[in-house]
């Protein structure tokens, strides 16, 4: 596990928020309960909609998006972590 990534058992104890950063059209794949929605080409104009007082625990299809918007984020400030396995392996648990 990278410095930058958080298990889905980690993920579900730290009380912290999902942010799915696919595509509108990937959405109607499903998505995790109470996430909030920013895709990974908006997130640069729109990441400042996130609190900074919480662990921002990013996802998308399979993990590469979001450890690019969780080092963006990192970057920004905020505490934030990339799913393992993205959306696909949370769905399959």
């Amino acid at each position: 596990m990278k410095p930058l990534e958080i298990s889905q058992e980690e993920a579900k104890k730290s009380k912290g928020i999902y942010l799915d950063v696919r595509r509108n059209d990937e959405r109607s794949n499903g998505h995790i309960n109470n996430d909030l929605h920013i895709p990974t080409k908006e997130l640069e104009d729109r990441y400042d909609e996130l609190p900074k007082n919480k662990l921002i625990i990013t996802y998308c299809g399979g993990g590469s998006r979001s450890l690019y918007s969780a080092l963006f984020l990192q970057a920004k400030g905020y505490k934030a972590k990339s799913l393992i396995g993205g959306y696909r392996s949370y769905k399959s648990e």
